[in-house]
């Protein structure tokens, strides 16, 4: 079985990353909508866990890039897949780094967290296979807490512009 690689630009990749998630931060924060239009309310329930998604994909994408000086990916929407190509010590960061940004930011995500803050690794493992699932709707019962998506997405941010930072200061 062959594994399917792509070509991406991370620097594209992380740009689109932040730009997806700022749209999906807008629609998950437009609540009033509810009694005005009920038909865009839903959409924009539909609409935000995949986009939290897919800035989640392309963020993972854009580090991994970045750690290995490649343009290739797999191509593939396994949040958890593709965290776990990144080097064991680019994963810990990562851990480490959520469970800092977790302790400032609980407060503000309790009524959509109903569970203590969950380990990237959860988040990323709980969330695999939502883009795909989100994008095509069924009577199922479908679960994303699209807060700890959030998390983990400036978690990745956070580190690939540290790494970017320091990059430039080895340059100079």
């Amino acid at each position: 079985m062959s594994k399917r690689v792509a070509e991406f630009d991370h620097f594209f990749g992380m740009k689109r990353a932040r730009s997806l998630r700022s749209l999906a931060r807008e629609l998950k924060e437009t609540t009033d909508i509810k009694k005005q239009d009920p038909l865009l309310y839903e959409g924009r329930v539909v609409t935000t866990p995949p986009l939290f998604a897919l800035a989640t994909e392309l963020a993972l994408k854009a580090l991994y890039c970045q750690e290995t000086k490649s343009n290739k990916v797999k191509a593939t929407h396994d949040l958890i897949k593709l965290f776990e190509q990144l080097e064991e010590n680019t994963q810990a960061e990562l851990e480490a780094t959520f469970e800092e940004l977790g302790k400032n930011t609980h407060g503000r995500l309790v009524a959509e967290w109903p569970k203590p803050p969950s380990k990237i690794r959860h988040v990323l493992d709980e969330n695999r296979g939502t883009f795909v699932s989100w994008r095509y709707p069924s009577r199922r019962s479908l679960t994303c807490y699209t807060g700890e998506l959030d998390e983990v997405i400036s978690t990745i941010i956070r580190i690939y512009e540290k790494r970017r930072q320091d990059s430039q200061l080895d340059i100079t």
